[in-house]
């Protein structure tokens, strides 16, 4: 009987609306990313361009607010300067996540939607090329990285069914990327093309 009233209470509350409930799709899109380090011998933060591409899902618990989540692998490296005295240089810092948001999106008339919630990204590959006098850089990065982001959103094409669309997306991170006691946060702005199909 249990179970039978579970399935019954999740039939009901995918059926409550009359508008599409689920949507499956994916993105791809350009980014530029940089990153905050808390060290007063950083002097440059240079920014660099990357992509996202992954694969969303939707599910909407009332006619225009819903959970946007899914998985998307994601480029974020960026360079910096270091001057200090008896250590100059700089190093390159590559790394990718597979990043898993966890949003609430809002659906306005025509078209337009915003978005904005956490991203927890777990890391996919990193590396440090340096050419630092003076000192070692370590290599090594967290295995995972927490950014808040927000965004807002424009579908061009919007049939109910199939949906494709163009946003802007800003990250900021929460959580330090560093091996070390010098917090590292990532930044990134992102352009994403967005396409759907809704049940």
């Amino acid at each position: 009987m249990k179970i039978t009233a579970l399935s019954l209470l999740f039939v009901v509350l995918l059926s409550s609306n009359a508008h599409a409930h689920l949507r499956f799709g994916g993105l791809l899109g350009y980014r530029a990313n940089s990153a905050t380090v808390d060290n007063t011998a950083v002097t440059t933060q240079a920014s660099t361009t990357g992509y996202n591409a992954g694969g969303l899902f939707w599910w909407g618990f009332l006619d225009t607010v819903g959970l946007r989540t899914g998985l998307i692998y994601s480029t974020k490296d960026f360079d910096s300067s270091i001057s200090a005295p008896g250590v100059t240089g700089t190093f390159k810092t590559k790394v990718t996540y597979l990043d898993i948001p966890v949003n609430v999106q809002v659906d306005f008339p025509f078209g337009l939607y915003v978005f904005g919630g956490l991203k927890y990204g777990l890391k996919s590959t990193s590396s440090v090329e340096a050419n630092v006098t003076g000192t070692t850089i370590s290599s090594d990065l967290a295995s995972s990285n927490t950014v808040f982001n927000a965004g807002a959103g424009y579908n061009f094409l919007d049939l109910e069914i199939v949906r494709l669309g163009l946003e802007a997306e800003y990250e900021l991170g929460n959580s330090n990327i560093g091996a070390s006691s010098t917090v590292t946060k990532t930044k990134g702005l992102g352009v994403n093309i967005v396409a759907s199909v809704g049940f």
